[in-house]
């Protein structure tokens, strides 16, 4: 395996991801030759990605963590501006009480907050994501109901009128929802088009929608159309977002909170 030259943290894991997707799993002294660094600079690369969801420990290495394995869209999603969603899920688990129920689409920044609220308890929490409910159905403070319907295998959330049948059936104080653009003249949009009519009805039945955006999606257009900003309480960014944007944002009566 020849050296790679010096590399950010973020790459280094990304170049370990890789490294499992091919081989199923690495070890800390083969990573130490790989990106001339120490084995004690690798175990604790490896002890941040178990943190994050992306890699179980082993003894000497590591592998895949068992939510993540044969996803590698997800897991380059999740691996993409960890710091950013990290900020913006621990500004929006102060905005969550113990007790309440909340709906939470599918999406990386969404994962991210709900491993923030464990300290909360008693939330019940109605998710379309997969990964959600495999990573925190036995969390004693969590009642976790994952819809049921179609599966996006490739991406790893359910869909569809099974899903929405499901869904109807429930209210939620508040709705925390991933997604892949916002803008003023676009509204929000998401990549995944199956997942459109699942965030249209949880934005019906919440009392507070708190949209989750990294800075990369604030003045974005993704593929698909779900409504426009005015269906919007609160968005959660980061202050490195475009000013401009965020002012225009502001402008209609958007509150945003940076993170």
């Amino acid at each position: 395996m020849p050296k790679i030259g010096s590399v950010s943290v973020e790459e280094r894991k990304e170049r370990i991801l890789e490294l499992l997707q091919a081989e199923g799993k690495v070890r800390c002294a083969e990573l130490s030759r790989l990106f001339s660094i120490s084995e004690v600079s690798v175990r604790n690369t490896l002890s941040a990605m178990e943190q994050e969801g992306l890699v179980e420990r082993t003894h000497g290495g590591a592998v895949l963590a068992s939510a993540v394995k044969g996803d590698r869209h997800y897991l380059e999603r999740k691996g993409r501006y960890t710091e950013e969603k990290r900020r913006i899920a621990k500004q929006i688990a102060g905005m969550i009480q113990s007790g309440e129920t909340l709906f939470v689409n599918s999406g990386t920044t969404t994962l991210f907050v709900v491993e923030e609220l464990q300290k909360l308890s008693a939330l019940t929490i109605v998710t379309n994501s997969i990964p959600m409910a495999m990573e925190f159905s036995d969390h004693p403070n969590f009642n976790i109901i994952l819809l049921g319907g179609n599966i996006d295998l490739t991406h790893s959330f359910t869909y569809g009128d099974d899903a929405l049948a499901q869904l109807r059936k429930y209210r939620a104080d508040k709705l925390i929802l991933s997604i892949d653009g916002i803008s003023l003249e676009k509204g929000l949009t998401t990549y995944y088009f199956q997942e459109v009519a699942i965030n249209k009805m949880m934005m019906e039945r919440v009392e507070r929608n708190i949209v989750a955006a990294d800075f990369s999606k604030i003045g974005a257009e993704s593929f698909s159309y779900v409504t426009d900003i005015s269906q919007v309480d609160c968005l959660v960014t980061n202050a490195s977002a475009n000013t401009g944007e965020l002012q225009k944002l502001r402008d209609a009566g958007i509150e945003i909170c940076l993170a």
